[in-house]
């Protein structure tokens, strides 16, 4: 695998971070949204 724009692992981390970005703020996304209704 060649490094720089074109070669293959900045898309591969991009992605990989994406995917580990959205989790993270889906769950986040649902701890936030489950609590104040539970109290409210």
């Amino acid at each position: 695998m060649n490094p720089g724009p074109d070669g293959m692992w900045p898309m591969f981390l991009f992605g990989f971070l994406g995917v580990f970005v959205i989790t993270q703020v889906h769950g986040l996304g649902h701890r936030l949204a489950r609590r104040p209704a539970r109290d409210g």
